[in-house]
């Protein structure tokens, strides 16, 4: 089964991300209990119905769950010696189909890829720079002003091919120049803006002047051009930070979250997941994905285990963002656990924005987020939090 931790159980570090984590435990070393003889009743959970145990290819019809393992498989009547009425979980899939056991998804981009399909312009990765300029560009700003949209946003831009060219906030202007613009690369690591974007995000002035430079966003550049003001490319957190002033509760909405969980969802159990950790569910800083899953828990059409993880960035407010998380808390329900912060470590080692020892052949090493005595007390301000 998947058992959720305590608060305090939740940091785990990978190479670029650190986010927390719910371990499953599946197996029991009790053989009583397990031959049902009620030495570990009552049970937390007792669920019936056609149930596949992956054991000599047995079809048993129920099993018991208690403190995230199992106690018992077997028949029914077994079953009954585990149920403590009004305490233990009773599910009953009788003649609703097959029970087997499952996997999860550790982490994992399903709503993310099924969100910038909803709000946004995909670009393909072969797409030239030409291309982008005369025939993406144009076409998503149609389409936005259709609608009414007071953001233009895309994903998918192959960054490889676009730095040999890189286009300008010059060239987005000459497109559109009143609707901010902001287009992610494939690895969403990189963003292309048009001025006003950069305007709105507090980089640069209406007149023109530069308020924000090079390094002056936390874990990111802002690249500049020749004439000393920013270009319009931007590279890890200076685009997080640029996309954060779009106009995100508009652009992705509670509505277009629930669909996407309706999508995630028929993909997941189409592929044996009925649990999955999602890789960054404040991609557009709200909490609409949260509350777009509590509705589906509560409705009762949500048929996997949903853990949703704030992501805080290193040019926030770490007192600010943690507050937001633990209040993001308040959406948990049977399905939905959003029991994780995740820090974004740093960036990617094919741009030269991963942080890297020993340094790249022209001397540079990257752009690091954290130190390492930071995400130690952040780790620790998250477990007061909680």
């Amino acid at each position: 089964m998947f058992q959720e931790l305590t608060r305090r159980d939740f940091i785990k570090t990978s190479s670029f991300e650190t986010l927390g984590f719910i371990a499953s435990d599946c197996g029991s070393d009790d053989k009583s209990a397990a031959s049902g003889d009620g030495s570990d009743k009552p049970a937390d959970l007792v669920v019936y119905g056609k149930i596949f145990t992956s054991e000599d290819n047995k079809i048993v019809e129920a099993f018991a769950v208690k403190d995230g393992k199992y106690v018992y498989v077997g028949d029914k009547a077994g079953a009954e010696a585990f149920i403590d009425k009004g305490k233990t979980e009773i599910i009953d899939y009788t003649g609703k189909g097959l029970v087997m056991p499952s996997c999860g998804n550790g982490h994992a981009h399903y709503s993310l890829g099924y969100s910038i399909q909803a709000v946004g312009t995909i670009i393909d990765s072969e797409d030239s720079v030409e291309k982008f300029l005369t025939e993406v560009v144009p076409a998503a700003v149609e389409k936005a002003k259709a609608v009414g949209a007071t953001s233009i946003f895309g994903f998918g831009w192959n960054t490889m091919e676009f730095l040999k060219n890189m286009p300008t906030r010059q060239q987005l202007d000459a497109i559109c120049s009143d609707i901010p613009i902001y287009f992610a690369d494939e690895e969403g690591h990189k963003g292309l803006t048009n001025t006003l974007a950069l305007v709105n995000a507090g980089i640069m002035a209406t007149d023109g002047t530069v308020l924000k430079k090079g390094n002056d966003i936390r874990g990111g550049e802002i690249v500049m051009g020749e004439d000393g003001t920013p270009t319009g490319y931007l590279s890890e957190q200076a685009g997080t930070y640029t996309r954060s002033f779009l106009d995100n509760e508009k652009l992705y909405t509670v509505e277009i979250a629930r669909k996407t969980l309706d999508k995630i969802q028929k993909q997941l159990l189409s592929e044996g997941y009925t649990m999955y950790l999602d890789g960054w569910s404040s991609y557009f800083y709200n909490d609409n994905l949260y509350k777009a899953a509590k509705q589906m828990d509560s409705s009762g059409d949500m048929h996997f285990v949903f853990g949703v993880t704030y992501e805080i960035e290193s040019w926030m407010d770490i007192n600010v963002a943690l507050d937001r998380a633990l209040a993001a808390t308040k959406y948990a329900s049977t399905h939905v656990k959003p029991n994780w912060i995740k820090l974004f470590m740093d960036g990617t080692v094919e741009t030269g924005t991963g942080f890297v020892e020993p340094p790249y052949p022209d001397g540079h090493q990257g752009i690091v987020n954290w130190t390492e005595e930071e995400v130690t007390e952040i780790t620790r301000a998250a477990r007061a939090c909680w």
